[in-house]
């Protein structure tokens, strides 16, 4: 058993609102400055508890531009985020028979992936029957621990090793 993942790289860039009339330019961060300390985020102070406003004490800089004293404002990196697009899972014609009927359009450079989900699909069967027999057999313990009639040791040793072949 595999699973298909469809992935893409977006780049992801800062976010500034288009102004009509007026050609895009790349969202820069504000600057607050105190003394020594640059903040690229407005300081708030608590004035009563739950109650916040702006600390005045920090001078505001709406741009890159370098401040006397100051060190420049650094470039706004561009980031880039892998994002899975599309994904399913079964046999190896399966899933050659999903990616050929697939017609979505996917973004230039998209890639597939494949990954082997044998030994979890199987773990996964593991762990549900354990935890069935697990449940079936509670009422045994809850007798023993409610009114000492003894849970046989034959049940007790055969729930300790269906707790040990659940792995999570």
């Amino acid at each position: 058993m595999k699973k298909l993942l469809v992935k893409a790289e977006y780049i992801i860039q800062p976010y500034q609102a288009p102004v009509e009339g007026v050609e895009a330019v790349e969202a820069q961060p504000e600057k607050w400055v105190k003394d020594d300390i640059v903040v690229y985020e407005q300081p708030m102070i608590e004035v009563n508890p739950g109650e916040f406003e702006a600390d005045q004490s920090f001078t505001y800089h709406p741009a890159i531009e370098a401040v006397e004293g100051v060190e420049a404002k650094p470039e706004i990196p561009e980031v880039k985020e892998t994002r899975i697009i599309a994904q399913t899972q079964g046999s190896d014609e399966e899933l050659a028979e999903w990616l050929a009927g697939d017609s979505f359009k996917y973004p230039e450079g998209y890639w597939v992936e494949y990954i082997d989900i044998t030994a979890q699909v199987e773990q996964e069967k593991i762990n549900a029957e354990a935890l069935a027999y697990l449940a079936s057999t509670d009422w045994l313990v809850i007798r023993e621990t409610e009114t000492q009639v003894p849970c046989p040791a034959e049940i007790k040793q055969l729930r300790a090793e269906a707790r040990l072949r659940v792995v999570k």
